[in-house]
Protein backbone atom coordinates (compact mmCIF):
# COMPACT_ATOMS: atom_id res chain seq x y z
CA UNK A 1 0.00 0.00 0.00
CA UNK A 2 1.30 3.44 -0.94
CA UNK A 3 1.52 5.77 2.00
CA UNK A 4 -0.32 9.04 1.50
CA UNK A 5 2.85 11.17 1.85
CA UNK A 6 4.45 9.26 -1.02
CA UNK A 7 1.42 9.83 -3.25
CA UNK A 8 1.84 13.41 -4.50
CA UNK A 9 -1.74 13.98 -5.62
CA UNK A 10 -3.47 12.44 -2.62
CA UNK A 11 -0.97 13.72 -0.10
CA UNK A 12 -0.97 17.22 -1.56
CA UNK A 13 -4.77 17.40 -1.52
CA UNK A 14 -5.01 16.29 2.12
CA UNK A 15 -2.13 18.43 3.37
CA UNK A 16 -3.21 21.46 1.35
CA UNK A 17 -6.77 21.34 2.67
CA UNK A 18 -5.63 20.95 6.28
CA UNK A 19 -3.08 23.72 5.81
CA UNK A 20 -5.72 26.07 4.37
CA UNK A 21 -8.19 25.22 7.14
CA UNK A 22 -5.68 25.92 9.91
CA UNK A 23 -4.55 29.21 8.36
CA UNK A 24 -8.15 30.30 7.91
CA UNK A 25 -9.01 29.42 11.49
CA UNK A 26 -6.15 31.47 12.92
CA UNK A 27 -6.84 34.35 10.51
CA UNK A 28 -10.31 34.80 12.00
CA UNK A 29 -8.99 35.72 15.46
CA UNK A 30 -6.13 38.07 14.58
CA UNK A 31 -6.34 41.81 14.98
CA UNK A 32 -4.75 44.17 12.49
CA UNK A 33 -1.43 45.95 12.76
CA UNK A 34 -0.10 49.22 11.35
CA UNK A 35 0.78 48.19 7.79
CA UNK A 36 -2.46 46.26 7.39
CA UNK A 37 -4.41 49.40 8.23
CA UNK A 38 -2.57 51.18 5.44
CA UNK A 39 -3.64 48.38 3.10
CA UNK A 40 -7.26 48.55 4.23
CA UNK A 41 -7.35 52.30 3.68
CA UNK A 42 -5.72 51.98 0.26
CA UNK A 43 -8.10 49.25 -0.93
CA UNK A 44 -11.36 50.71 0.41
CA UNK A 45 -12.60 52.49 -2.71
CA UNK A 46 -12.08 50.35 -5.78
CA UNK A 47 -9.46 49.55 -8.39
CA UNK A 48 -8.51 53.05 -9.59
CA UNK A 49 -8.28 54.49 -6.06
CA UNK A 50 -6.16 51.54 -4.90
CA UNK A 51 -3.83 51.84 -7.88
CA UNK A 52 -3.22 55.57 -7.41
CA UNK A 53 -2.95 55.56 -3.62
CA UNK A 54 -0.46 52.67 -3.77
CA UNK A 55 1.75 54.87 -5.93
CA UNK A 56 1.27 58.21 -4.15
CA UNK A 57 0.85 57.20 -0.49
CA UNK A 58 2.14 53.63 -0.04
CA UNK A 59 5.10 54.21 -2.35
CA UNK A 60 4.65 50.68 -3.64
CA UNK A 61 4.11 48.93 -6.94
CA UNK A 62 0.36 49.29 -7.50
CA UNK A 63 -1.05 46.01 -8.83
CA UNK A 64 -1.59 44.11 -5.58
CA UNK A 65 -3.49 46.96 -3.98
CA UNK A 66 -5.69 47.48 -7.02
CA UNK A 67 -6.53 43.77 -7.23
CA UNK A 68 -7.22 43.55 -3.49
CA UNK A 69 -9.51 46.56 -3.82
CA UNK A 70 -11.57 44.62 -6.36
CA UNK A 71 -11.52 41.56 -4.09
CA UNK A 72 -12.85 43.66 -1.22
CA UNK A 73 -15.79 44.83 -3.33
CA UNK A 74 -17.21 41.36 -2.56
CA UNK A 75 -16.75 41.75 1.20
CA UNK A 76 -15.12 44.71 2.95
CA UNK A 77 -14.32 42.86 6.19
CA UNK A 78 -10.82 42.45 7.61
CA UNK A 79 -11.20 38.68 7.57
CA UNK A 80 -12.03 38.61 3.86
CA UNK A 81 -9.07 40.86 3.06
CA UNK A 82 -6.79 38.49 4.98
CA UNK A 83 -8.33 35.50 3.19
CA UNK A 84 -6.65 36.73 -0.01
CA UNK A 85 -3.25 36.17 1.65
CA UNK A 86 -4.32 32.81 3.08
CA UNK A 87 -5.37 31.62 -0.38
CA UNK A 88 -2.11 32.90 -1.87
CA UNK A 89 -0.06 31.03 0.75
CA UNK A 90 -2.03 27.86 0.08
CA UNK A 91 -1.48 28.28 -3.64
CA UNK A 92 2.21 28.72 -2.92
CA UNK A 93 2.25 25.32 -1.18
CA UNK A 94 0.71 23.63 -4.23
CA UNK A 95 3.14 25.40 -6.57
CA UNK A 96 6.06 24.17 -4.47
CA UNK A 97 5.23 20.54 -5.23
CA UNK A 98 6.26 20.55 -8.94
CA UNK A 99 9.19 22.88 -8.20
CA UNK A 100 10.67 20.51 -5.63
CA UNK A 101 9.87 17.52 -7.83
CA UNK A 102 11.96 19.03 -10.62
CA UNK A 103 14.86 19.75 -8.28
CA UNK A 104 14.85 16.19 -6.88
CA UNK A 105 12.78 13.91 -9.16
CA UNK A 106 13.38 10.79 -7.07
CA UNK A 107 11.87 12.21 -3.88
CA UNK A 108 8.27 12.86 -2.86
CA UNK A 109 7.87 16.65 -2.57
CA UNK A 110 4.90 16.66 -0.16
CA UNK A 111 6.77 16.78 3.15
CA UNK A 112 9.48 19.23 1.97
CA UNK A 113 6.77 21.47 0.48
CA UNK A 114 4.87 21.37 3.76
CA UNK A 115 8.01 22.32 5.68
CA UNK A 116 8.56 25.33 3.43
CA UNK A 117 4.87 26.21 3.70
CA UNK A 118 5.32 26.14 7.50
CA UNK A 119 8.41 28.32 7.35
CA UNK A 120 7.84 31.30 9.69
CA UNK A 121 8.12 33.70 6.76
CA UNK A 122 5.42 31.86 4.78
CA UNK A 123 3.16 31.86 7.83
CA UNK A 124 3.86 35.53 8.42
CA UNK A 125 2.89 36.32 4.82
CA UNK A 126 -0.28 34.22 5.06
CA UNK A 127 -1.59 36.28 8.00
CA UNK A 128 -0.51 39.67 6.67
CA UNK A 129 -2.87 41.82 4.59
CA UNK A 130 0.00 43.01 2.45
CA UNK A 131 1.47 41.92 -0.86
CA UNK A 132 3.93 39.29 0.37
CA UNK A 133 1.85 36.10 0.18
CA UNK A 134 0.77 37.06 -3.34
CA UNK A 135 4.43 37.73 -4.18
CA UNK A 136 5.37 34.21 -3.01
CA UNK A 137 2.70 32.69 -5.22
CA UNK A 138 3.73 34.80 -8.22
CA UNK A 139 7.41 33.93 -7.74
CA UNK A 140 6.59 30.19 -7.63
CA UNK A 141 4.32 30.37 -10.68
CA UNK A 142 6.99 32.33 -12.58
CA UNK A 143 9.57 29.68 -11.66
CA UNK A 144 7.35 26.92 -13.07
CA UNK A 145 6.67 28.83 -16.29
CA UNK A 146 10.40 29.49 -16.70
CA UNK A 147 11.21 25.82 -16.20
CA UNK A 148 8.67 24.64 -18.79
CA UNK A 149 9.41 27.41 -21.25
CA UNK A 150 13.18 27.76 -21.14
CA UNK A 151 14.93 25.48 -18.68
CA UNK A 152 13.74 21.90 -18.99
CA UNK A 153 11.42 22.54 -21.95
CA UNK A 154 10.56 24.96 -24.75
CA UNK A 155 6.78 25.19 -24.47
CA UNK A 156 5.52 28.30 -26.26
CA UNK A 157 2.50 28.74 -24.01
CA UNK A 158 4.76 28.50 -20.95
CA UNK A 159 6.98 31.23 -22.40
CA UNK A 160 3.98 33.50 -22.86
CA UNK A 161 2.83 32.74 -19.32
CA UNK A 162 6.34 33.47 -18.08
CA UNK A 163 6.28 36.93 -19.64
CA UNK A 164 2.85 37.68 -18.19
CA UNK A 165 3.79 36.43 -14.73
CA UNK A 166 7.08 38.33 -14.74
CA UNK A 167 5.23 41.55 -15.61
CA UNK A 168 2.64 40.86 -12.91
CA UNK A 169 5.51 40.29 -10.48
CA UNK A 170 7.19 43.59 -11.33
CA UNK A 171 3.92 45.47 -10.88
CA UNK A 172 3.39 43.68 -7.55
CA UNK A 173 6.82 44.20 -5.98
CA UNK A 174 9.76 45.70 -7.82
CA UNK A 175 12.33 43.31 -6.34
CA UNK A 176 10.60 40.30 -7.90
CA UNK A 177 12.36 41.40 -11.08
CA UNK A 178 15.64 40.18 -9.58
CA UNK A 179 14.49 36.62 -10.28
CA UNK A 180 14.78 37.33 -14.00
CA UNK A 181 18.54 37.76 -13.62
CA UNK A 182 18.70 34.64 -11.45
CA UNK A 183 16.90 32.60 -14.10
CA UNK A 184 19.30 33.84 -16.76
CA UNK A 185 22.29 32.91 -14.61
CA UNK A 186 20.90 29.40 -14.09
CA UNK A 187 20.55 28.94 -17.86
CA UNK A 188 24.19 29.86 -18.29
CA UNK A 189 25.51 27.55 -15.57
CA UNK A 190 23.42 24.67 -16.93
CA UNK A 191 24.60 25.44 -20.48
CA UNK A 192 21.08 25.74 -21.94
CA UNK A 193 22.49 27.61 -24.93
CA UNK A 194 19.45 26.98 -27.11
CA UNK A 195 17.26 28.82 -24.59
CA UNK A 196 19.39 31.96 -24.32
CA UNK A 197 18.03 33.75 -27.39
CA UNK A 198 14.32 33.06 -26.62
CA UNK A 199 14.92 34.13 -23.03
CA UNK A 200 16.55 37.37 -24.16
CA UNK A 201 13.53 38.08 -26.38
CA UNK A 202 11.24 37.43 -23.41
CA UNK A 203 13.25 39.88 -21.31
CA UNK A 204 12.88 42.55 -23.98
CA UNK A 205 9.11 42.07 -24.00
CA UNK A 206 8.99 42.22 -20.21
CA UNK A 207 11.16 45.31 -20.20
CA UNK A 208 8.90 47.13 -22.66
CA UNK A 209 5.84 46.33 -20.54
CA UNK A 210 7.64 47.57 -17.45
CA UNK A 211 8.55 50.99 -18.88
CA UNK A 212 5.64 52.75 -17.08
CA UNK A 213 7.14 51.55 -13.80
CA UNK A 214 10.16 53.80 -14.39
CA UNK A 215 7.99 56.88 -14.03
CA UNK A 216 6.31 55.45 -10.95
CA UNK A 217 9.61 54.59 -9.27
CA UNK A 218 11.01 58.02 -10.12
CA UNK A 219 8.05 59.68 -8.40
CA UNK A 220 8.54 57.51 -5.30
CA UNK A 221 12.30 57.79 -4.79
CA UNK A 222 13.20 59.53 -1.55
CA UNK A 223 9.65 59.63 -0.29
CA UNK A 224 9.89 57.16 2.59
CA UNK A 225 12.69 58.82 4.51
CA UNK A 226 16.42 57.98 4.61
CA UNK A 227 18.21 55.54 6.83
CA UNK A 228 21.10 56.53 9.06
CA UNK A 229 22.60 53.04 8.97
CA UNK A 230 26.12 52.70 7.64
CA UNK A 231 27.13 50.65 4.62
CA UNK A 232 28.65 47.89 6.77
CA UNK A 233 25.43 47.56 8.78
CA UNK A 234 23.29 47.41 5.64
CA UNK A 235 25.58 44.81 4.06
CA UNK A 236 25.51 42.67 7.20
CA UNK A 237 21.70 42.79 7.38
CA UNK A 238 21.34 41.88 3.71
CA UNK A 239 23.63 38.87 4.07
CA UNK A 240 22.03 37.71 7.32
CA UNK A 241 18.33 37.97 6.38
CA UNK A 242 18.23 34.90 4.09
CA UNK A 243 19.57 32.74 6.91
CA UNK A 244 17.92 34.07 10.07
CA UNK A 245 14.53 34.59 8.42
CA UNK A 246 14.43 31.95 5.68
CA UNK A 247 16.92 29.07 5.64
CA UNK A 248 17.65 28.43 9.34
CA UNK A 249 15.14 30.69 11.10
CA UNK A 250 15.88 32.43 14.38
CA UNK A 251 13.49 34.44 16.53
CA UNK A 252 14.96 37.56 18.16
CA UNK A 253 13.03 36.85 21.37
CA UNK A 254 15.32 33.86 21.92
CA UNK A 255 18.14 36.26 22.84
CA UNK A 256 16.65 36.76 26.31
CA UNK A 257 16.44 32.99 26.80
CA UNK A 258 20.18 32.51 26.12
CA UNK A 259 19.53 30.54 22.94
CA UNK A 260 21.82 32.51 20.67
CA UNK A 261 24.92 30.46 21.55
CA UNK A 262 23.28 27.04 20.91
CA UNK A 263 21.95 28.39 17.61
CA UNK A 264 25.41 29.54 16.53
CA UNK A 265 26.84 26.13 17.49
CA UNK A 266 24.15 24.39 15.42
CA UNK A 267 24.81 26.53 12.35
CA UNK A 268 28.56 26.03 12.70
CA UNK A 269 28.04 22.26 12.93
CA UNK A 270 25.96 22.29 9.74
CA UNK A 271 28.63 24.29 7.89
CA UNK A 272 31.37 21.90 9.06
CA UNK A 273 29.35 18.84 8.03
CA UNK A 274 28.67 20.29 4.58
CA UNK A 275 32.37 21.09 4.20
CA UNK A 276 33.22 17.54 5.23
CA UNK A 277 30.73 16.02 2.78
CA UNK A 278 31.68 18.29 -0.14
CA UNK A 279 28.44 17.65 -2.05
CA UNK A 280 28.69 17.62 -5.83
CA UNK A 281 25.87 19.57 -7.43
CA UNK A 282 24.43 18.31 -10.68
CA UNK A 283 23.52 21.00 -13.28
CA UNK A 284 19.87 21.13 -12.21
CA UNK A 285 20.92 21.55 -8.57
CA UNK A 286 23.66 23.99 -9.42
CA UNK A 287 21.13 26.09 -11.31
CA UNK A 288 19.07 26.55 -8.14
CA UNK A 289 22.14 27.60 -6.16
CA UNK A 290 23.33 30.05 -8.83
CA UNK A 291 19.83 31.50 -9.03
CA UNK A 292 19.93 32.22 -5.30
CA UNK A 293 23.43 33.73 -5.46
CA UNK A 294 22.45 36.02 -8.33
CA UNK A 295 19.36 37.35 -6.54
CA UNK A 296 21.33 37.84 -3.31
CA UNK A 297 24.05 39.76 -5.16
CA UNK A 298 21.43 42.04 -6.67
CA UNK A 299 19.96 42.73 -3.23
CA UNK A 300 23.41 43.58 -1.90
CA UNK A 301 24.02 45.92 -4.84
CA UNK A 302 20.68 47.72 -4.59
CA UNK A 303 20.92 48.12 -0.81
CA UNK A 304 24.42 49.59 -0.95
CA UNK A 305 23.82 51.70 -4.06
CA UNK A 306 20.64 53.37 -2.80
CA UNK A 307 21.38 53.04 0.93
CA UNK A 308 18.20 51.10 1.61
CA UNK A 309 17.45 49.74 5.06
CA UNK A 310 15.08 46.90 4.12
CA UNK A 311 12.85 44.99 6.49
CA UNK A 312 12.97 41.18 6.34
CA UNK A 313 9.66 41.01 4.43
CA UNK A 314 11.06 43.20 1.66
CA UNK A 315 13.36 40.29 0.71
CA UNK A 316 10.38 38.22 -0.44
CA UNK A 317 11.99 37.79 -3.88
CA UNK A 318 14.86 35.97 -2.18
CA UNK A 319 12.74 33.49 -0.24
CA UNK A 320 12.03 30.85 -2.91
CA UNK A 321 15.56 30.98 -4.40
CA UNK A 322 17.08 30.58 -0.91
CA UNK A 323 14.88 27.61 0.05
CA UNK A 324 15.23 25.98 -3.39
CA UNK A 325 19.02 26.26 -3.12
CA UNK A 326 18.91 24.76 0.37
CA UNK A 327 16.73 21.90 -0.85
CA UNK A 328 19.10 21.31 -3.77
CA UNK A 329 22.03 21.15 -1.36
CA UNK A 330 20.30 18.65 0.94
CA UNK A 331 19.30 16.55 -2.08
CA UNK A 332 22.90 16.50 -3.28
CA UNK A 333 24.03 15.31 0.14
CA UNK A 334 21.51 12.47 0.07
CA UNK A 335 22.45 11.28 -3.40
CA UNK A 336 26.14 11.63 -2.51
CA UNK A 337 25.87 9.05 0.25
CA UNK A 338 25.57 11.47 3.15
CA UNK A 339 21.99 10.75 4.02
CA UNK A 340 22.50 11.21 7.76
CA UNK A 341 23.93 14.69 7.26
CA UNK A 342 21.05 15.59 4.96
CA UNK A 343 18.55 14.28 7.50
CA UNK A 344 20.22 16.26 10.29
CA UNK A 345 20.01 19.48 8.26
CA UNK A 346 16.39 18.82 7.27
CA UNK A 347 15.40 18.17 10.88
CA UNK A 348 17.26 21.28 12.03
CA UNK A 349 15.38 23.38 9.49
CA UNK A 350 12.02 21.87 10.40
CA UNK A 351 12.49 22.17 14.17
CA UNK A 352 13.76 25.74 13.95
CA UNK A 353 10.90 26.74 11.64
CA UNK A 354 8.22 25.32 13.92
CA UNK A 355 9.89 26.80 17.01
CA UNK A 356 9.92 30.27 15.44
CA UNK A 357 6.30 29.89 14.28
CA UNK A 358 5.34 29.03 17.85
CA UNK A 359 7.34 31.93 19.31
CA UNK A 360 5.72 34.40 16.91
CA UNK A 361 2.15 33.16 16.84
CA UNK A 362 1.30 31.21 20.01
CA UNK A 363 -0.31 34.36 21.44
CA UNK A 364 -2.50 34.63 18.31
CA UNK A 365 -1.60 38.29 17.92
CA UNK A 366 -0.17 40.53 15.24
CA UNK A 367 2.48 43.16 16.04
CA UNK A 368 1.09 45.44 18.73
CA UNK A 369 -1.43 42.90 20.07
CA UNK A 370 -4.22 45.35 19.32
CA UNK A 371 -7.08 43.18 20.55
CA UNK A 372 -5.63 42.55 24.01
CA UNK A 373 -4.41 46.13 24.39
CA UNK A 374 -7.87 47.45 23.48
CA UNK A 375 -9.55 45.12 25.99
CA UNK A 376 -7.07 46.13 28.69
CA UNK A 377 -7.74 49.84 28.08
CA UNK A 378 -11.51 49.40 27.90
CA UNK A 379 -11.50 47.91 31.40
CA UNK A 380 -9.41 50.74 32.90
CA UNK A 381 -9.98 54.04 31.09
CA UNK A 382 -12.57 56.64 31.97
CA UNK A 383 -14.42 58.89 29.47
CA UNK A 384 -12.15 61.81 30.40
CA UNK A 385 -8.96 59.83 29.78
CA UNK A 386 -6.56 60.27 26.89
CA UNK A 387 -4.94 57.29 25.19
CA UNK A 388 -1.89 58.41 23.23
CA UNK A 389 -0.59 55.99 20.58
CA UNK A 390 3.05 55.95 19.50
CA UNK A 391 4.06 55.91 16.74
CA UNK A 392 1.18 57.89 15.34
CA UNK A 393 0.54 55.66 12.35
CA UNK A 394 -0.28 52.74 14.70
CA UNK A 395 -3.43 54.52 15.92
CA UNK A 396 -5.88 53.11 13.29
CA UNK A 397 -5.10 49.50 14.29
CA UNK A 398 -5.82 50.19 17.97
CA UNK A 399 -8.83 52.36 17.16
CA UNK A 400 -10.37 49.50 15.16
CA UNK A 401 -10.41 47.30 18.28
CA UNK A 402 -11.02 49.84 21.05
CA UNK A 403 -14.65 50.20 22.19
CA UNK A 404 -14.08 52.33 25.28
CA UNK A 405 -15.04 55.96 25.85
CA UNK A 406 -11.57 57.50 26.18
CA UNK A 407 -10.14 59.60 23.35
CA UNK A 408 -7.38 58.04 21.25
CA UNK A 409 -4.83 60.53 19.90
CA UNK A 410 -1.69 60.22 17.73
CA UNK A 411 1.56 60.77 19.61
CA UNK A 412 3.62 62.90 19.81
CA UNK A 413 2.05 64.62 16.81
CA UNK A 414 -0.47 63.87 14.10
CA UNK A 415 0.77 62.58 10.78
CA UNK A 416 0.39 64.80 7.74
CA UNK A 417 -1.93 63.51 5.07
CA UNK A 418 -0.35 62.36 1.85
CA UNK A 419 2.54 60.07 1.11
CA UNK A 420 4.23 57.79 3.61
CA UNK A 421 7.37 59.31 5.12
CA UNK A 422 9.28 57.69 7.96
CA UNK A 423 10.74 61.03 9.07
CA UNK A 424 7.25 62.34 9.83
CA UNK A 425 6.62 59.51 12.31
CA UNK A 426 9.64 60.15 14.53
CA UNK A 427 9.51 61.63 17.99
CA UNK A 428 12.08 64.28 17.11
CA UNK A 429 13.23 65.23 20.62
CA UNK A 430 12.62 64.59 24.30
CA UNK A 431 11.27 68.12 24.56
CA UNK A 432 8.64 67.50 21.90
CA UNK A 433 7.47 64.38 23.75
CA UNK A 434 7.33 66.17 27.12
CA UNK A 435 5.30 69.03 25.67
CA UNK A 436 2.87 66.61 24.05
CA UNK A 437 2.43 64.72 27.32
CA UNK A 438 1.69 67.95 29.19
CA UNK A 439 -0.85 69.13 26.62
CA UNK A 440 -2.71 65.83 26.42
CA UNK A 441 -2.64 65.10 30.16
CA UNK A 442 -3.69 68.59 31.34
CA UNK A 443 -3.15 67.52 34.94
CA UNK A 444 -4.92 64.15 34.62
CA UNK A 445 -3.43 60.65 34.05
CA UNK A 446 -2.64 59.76 30.47
CA UNK A 447 -2.32 56.32 28.94
CA UNK A 448 0.51 55.79 26.46
CA UNK A 449 0.44 52.85 24.05
CA UNK A 450 3.90 52.22 22.64
CA UNK A 451 4.24 49.89 19.68
CA UNK A 452 7.47 47.92 20.05
CA UNK A 453 9.51 47.59 23.21
CA UNK A 454 12.39 49.89 22.23
CA UNK A 455 14.65 47.48 24.13
CA UNK A 456 16.80 46.34 21.21
CA UNK A 457 18.91 49.48 21.00
CA UNK A 458 17.48 50.46 17.63
CA UNK A 459 15.40 53.33 19.00
CA UNK A 460 13.10 53.16 16.01
CA UNK A 461 10.91 56.20 15.33
CA UNK A 462 12.71 58.13 18.06
CA UNK A 463 11.32 55.87 20.78
CA UNK A 464 14.42 56.60 22.84
CA UNK A 465 13.17 60.18 23.18
CA UNK A 466 9.82 58.85 24.37
CA UNK A 467 11.43 56.68 27.06
CA UNK A 468 13.64 59.56 28.16
CA UNK A 469 10.64 61.88 28.52
CA UNK A 470 8.75 59.24 30.51
CA UNK A 471 11.69 58.78 32.85
CA UNK A 472 12.36 62.48 33.41
CA UNK A 473 8.92 64.05 33.44
CA UNK A 474 6.33 61.51 34.59
CA UNK A 475 5.40 59.12 37.34
CA UNK A 476 4.63 55.66 35.97
CA UNK A 477 1.44 54.53 37.71
CA UNK A 478 1.16 51.25 35.83
CA UNK A 479 2.98 49.41 33.07
CA UNK A 480 1.88 46.35 31.14
CA UNK A 481 3.68 44.45 28.37
CA UNK A 482 1.87 42.82 25.45
CA UNK A 483 3.04 41.17 22.23
CA UNK A 484 5.33 43.81 20.69
CA UNK A 485 3.70 46.65 22.60
CA UNK A 486 3.70 48.26 26.02
CA UNK A 487 1.05 50.30 27.82
CA UNK A 488 1.90 52.94 30.43
CA UNK A 489 -0.39 54.81 32.79
CA UNK A 490 1.41 58.09 33.43
CA UNK A 491 1.00 61.20 35.55
CA UNK A 492 2.95 64.18 34.30
CA UNK A 493 5.09 65.80 37.01
CA UNK A 494 4.43 69.50 37.69
CA UNK A 495 6.84 71.69 35.80
CA UNK A 496 9.50 73.33 37.95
Amino acid sequence: MTRWWNSPKRGAAIVGLVYFALLTLVATVLGTWTDEEYTLATTAHGFAFGWQRAIDVELQAPLYFAVLAVWRELDASVWFARLFSVLSATGFFFALLPILRRIAPAKSPVVPALLIACNPFTIYCAFDIRLYAAALLISAATWLAFDSGFDSGSNTLARICFCILAIVGLYTQYFLGFALVGFGASLLVKKRWHAIAPYAIALVAIGLAAIPLLGIVRSQVGGSGETTAGAASLLRATLVHPWLDFVLPYDRSWDVHHLRAPYVVLVAAIVILIGYARPRLQPVLGGAVVNFIAVEVLFVAIVLLFHLDLNFRHYVALFLPALAAGYALVSALETGGHRRIATFIAWSYGVLSLAVVYAQHHQLAQDGDTKRVAAYLEARTQPSAIVAVFPADALPAYARQYRGSARLVPFPHALPTGRYDLSEIDARSEGEVSRALSVYANGAPIWLVMLGSCDDGGFQYGCGNVLAAIGDGTDVLDERTFYDSRVYELRVKPSR
